[in-house]
């Protein structure tokens, strides 16, 4: 996912008052053109993306053409995860949806839209195990693939004086560890497969949208305000990135040292030095991007104004 946050914040009162998690999705033409949120790739050349009013679409040719199919909601879905077929979609109303058979049929699994708390992100460990994480300190567990979530509390991730943040990613580490970023500058990394976290420092204080590990370890997080932060040490010291933008960034994507960072205003950041420094490109439409996946030096977009197939901005070498 990710944040159009305020977006996101705006419309969930009104997807709670009609109802509309309980309703199924409807066929729309341009639903490819729609706000997305989300993108994964589920095998070669294949893809999912959802977004609002319960699209989810499938691509079998690397983004050139999508089909939306039909799911038990009509809430809007922020997040997706996949893992070897087995598919799990988040959304407003704390809706999870799960497919197994790479996106065609989906079974509603979650909805509680009294807790008027999103899904935010979902991550796979295991076939079995899986995170979803939200808005407001939403943090749920599934040992059984995706059918059965629990809802866990964990009062080490609390703010003093602030109280719970929301979650806006977590990652799988290369050392087998976790790292949660969120709300008002929260990291925190757990080294028990999410049973229990340790806050991390921060110099910086604003919400971190997007969390990446590059092939050295180095850890990338990015937010607000064109804010990114680099780590080599597994979160216990940052160095501040100095780059020429002030428009939030929602996520990043990594491949061995090169780092794609997407955001607000069409901002798309590439990085070959392992995070060191970026290349600045923009949409020339400015449409947001709030998702994105790399596939043989395209990227494909979640975005503002749809799904896209877009060009890398060009490095120095």
């Amino acid at each position: 996912m990710k944040p159009l946050y305020s977006w996101l914040l705006g419309s969930l009162l009104i997807g709670h008052a009609c109802g509309v998690a309980a309703l199924d999705s409807v066929i729309a033409p341009r639903a490819d053109k729609s706000l997305a949120l989300d993108i994964v790739a589920t095998g070669p050349e294949q893809h999912v993306a959802v977004g609002e009013r319960g699209h989810v679409l499938v691509s079998s040719d690397d983004g050139q053409s999508w089909q939306q199919v039909q799911v038990p909601t009509r809430a809007t879905l922020t997040s997706i995860a996949a893992s070897n077929g087995q598919i799990i979609v988040g959304g407003h109303d704390g809706v999870l949806l799960l497919s197994n058979d790479g996106g065609q049929v989906w079974k509603m699994v979650r909805n509680e839209p009294e807790q008027e708390k999103p899904v935010l992100d979902i991550v796979f460990l295991d076939q079995k195990t899986a995170f979803a994480v939200g808005a407001y300190g939403l943090y749920l567990k599934t040992t059984d693939g995706g059918y059965r979530w629990v809802e866990e509390e964990h009062p080490e991730l609390e703010i003093p004086e602030f109280g719970f943040p929301h979650f806006y990613q977590l990652l799988p580490l290369q050392d087998g560890s976790l790292l949660l970023v969120g709300e008002a500058g929260f990291v925190a990394r757990s080294e028990d497969n999410g049973d229990s976290w340790t806050t991390l420092p921060l110099p910086y204080e604003g919400s971190l949208f997007a969390v990446g590990q590059t092939e050295s370890g180095a850890l990338i997080v990015a937010g607000m305000r064109g804010n990114i932060l680099r780590s080599d040490d597994l979160g216990q010291n940052w160095q501040t990135i100095d780059i020429d933008i002030r428009s939030g960034l929602n996520n990043i994507v990594v491949d061995g040292k090169e780092v794609v960072i997407t955001g607000m205003d069409g901002i798309i950041l590439r990085s070959i030095d392992d995070g060191r420094t970026f290349t600045v490109k923009q949409r020339p439409n400015r449409k947001a991007i709030a998702a994105a996946t790399l596939e043989q030096e395209k990227l494909l977009v979640a975005a503002e104004d749809g799904l896209h197939v877009l060009e890398l901005p060009a490095t120095a070498q």
